[in-house]
């Protein structure tokens, strides 16, 4: 196999090569943390796949529980001024596959539930200028409040700016 086209051969096994550390790096890194984040919240039930965006900017209560395959995208970017983030009261529970963009901050109060599919946006783009393309508007940040006792249904969507009160 190293005949014709050896360098190519050699580059695409060096290529895949980096890919694969990278692919291991980020495990390992996704595994250090899930360890540290167990340690430090006892109570916490964190299913599999849970992706953790800018985890420094995470606040949780006692004995919250994040099911898998739920994405906490916690701000703290260049995109939206190193602003946001997300904070669960004690005894949350965020179903599977919940995603919460939380650039513009999210609160969601103690025994609240979001059941499986919830997205939560504390950010998007104003749309008061129809000829303009809605990736060149300027984004717009504001905070979700989710009251304590709160249940929001499955596949529910909540945007930028809302607030739901207590039970």
């Amino acid at each position: 196999w190293l005949a014709v086209g050896t360098r190519m051969n050699l580059g695409r096994i060096v290529g895949w090569s980096i890919a694969a550390t990278r692919t291991m790096r980020a495990a390992v890194e996704q595994y250090r943390f899930r360890s540290q984040l167990l340690t430090k919240h006892p109570g916490l039930h964190l299913g599999k796949w849970v992706d953790i965006r800018s985890p420094e900017r995470l606040r949780l209560g006692k004995n919250v529980t994040i099911e898998t395959g739920v994405i906490l995208h916690c701000g703290g970017f260049d995109w939206s001024d190193h602003a946001g983030g997300i904070t669960l009261g004690e005894s949350c529970y965020i179903g599977p596959n919940c995603v919460l963009f939380g650039a513009g901050g999210i609160s969601v109060g103690a025994k609240s539930m979001l059941s499986p599919g919830v997205v939560i946006a504390s950010h998007g783009h104003r749309s008061n200028a129809p000829d303009t393309p809605m990736r060149a508007l300027p984004p717009e940040f504001k905070p979700v409040v989710l009251e304590g006792n709160v249940w929001v249904g499955s596949n529910a969507t909540i945007l930028l700016g809302v607030t739901i009160g207590a039970g």
